[in-house]
Order: C-alpha cells, then sequence, then structure tokens
C-alpha cells in the first residue's frame, strides 16, 4: 500500500510533510488516539473504495509532540483507501466499555504473512505489499488490502483538502 499524501509519524498520527531525522519531526500532525474519536467507516465494494473517518474529539487538550505543528483546525479525517483488494475485521472484547471503540490503539503494516494477526504491532514499513490494520482500544480491529491511501482533512471552516502527490 502507497501512502500518497501522508505517513504515519508513530502508531497513532497522521503525519504530514517531510521527516526532520534530525529532530525526528514533522510538519504537522494529526494525533488520532489523544485529538480524534473514530466515527467509523463506508466500504463501496463495486467501486474498490474505503474511507474511515475520525472527528476531532470535544474537550480534550491537544498535547503536540515535541518541536512538531498538531494541527487544531482539523474538524474531521478521512483515509481513503484506493483500489481496495480485502477487508477483514475482528470484533470487540465485549469486556470493555463501548466509549473505547473510537479510540484507536494502533495502526501498523502488516507483512503479508500475517494476514490473520489483528493484534501485533510491527515496526515501520517494508514493502507495498503490506496491508494496514487499525487496532482500538475495545479491542475492534481492521485490516485493510489496497493499492493506495489518502488523506483528507476537513477544517474548522468546512474547507476540504488533500492533495494527489505521491509521498510513499
Amino acid at each position: 500500500m502507497r501512502l500518497m499524501n501522508f505517513n504515519f509519524g508513530s502508531s497513532v498520527e497522521i503525519a504530514i510533510g517531510e521527516r526532520d531525522v534530525k529532530l525526528n519531526t514533522y510538519e504537522k500532525y494529526y494525533d488520532l488516539h489523544n485529538c480524534f474519536d473514530w466515527e467509523g467507516f463506508f466500504f463501496w465494494p463495486e467501486e474498490r473504495r474505503l474511507q474511515m473517518i475520525w472527528r476531532a474529539a470535544v474537550g480534550v487538550p491537544k498535547f503536540p509532540m515535541e518541536g512538531s505543528l498538531l494541527d487544531t483546525n482539523a474538524r474531521k479525517l478521512t483515509l481513503e483507501f484506493r483500489l481496495v483488494t480485502g477487508l477483514a475485521a475482528m470484533p470487540r472484547d465485549l469486556q470493555m466499555p463501548f466509549t473505547e471503540d473510537t479510540c484507536l490503539d494502533f495502526v501498523t503494516f502488516t507483512p503479508s504473512d500475517r494476514s490473520t494477526d489483528f493484534e501485533n504491532e510491527y515496526e515501520g514499513f517494508r514493502s507495498n505489499d503490506e496491508h494496514l490494520t487499525f487496532r482500538f482500544r475495545s479491542g475492534t480491529s481492521l485490516k485493510i488490502w489496497a493499492a493506495e491511501a489518502h488523506l483528507l482533512v476537513e477544517n474548522n471552516d468546512g474547507d476540504t483538502v488533500g492533495s494527489e502527490e505521491k509521498k510513499n
């Protein structure tokens, strides 16, 4: 999977811009664990397109990573996956409160030979053959196989921005 106009700055952060290797920071980022709540996803099988949507959490303090710029002007983030070839889900832990369904625990690139592994995090990106695994605090997990992913950002003023440029 290629990330077209963003990267993952960590296991819970979407990063925009080039990484400053010396400072280990990015130009801008969105914290999907502390600052955004996952709303759900839409899947259009005939179009081979899937969208995952997050909304800015209300009343949550925004703690920027040292040296980076946390974008506090975003109210909605949409990850759009194109040329989707697969989708798999793991149910939630019934002992967990339902409030944990919206909180991302981690996102990870998962090696192709680990298609049934919903629980482990893998370090870094290795190849375009990998798929993404999203794990939430409730135990709910989603796996997405797609050729590419794009980030769309809806700002507080209602404008939606996202570019088609290739990043990864």
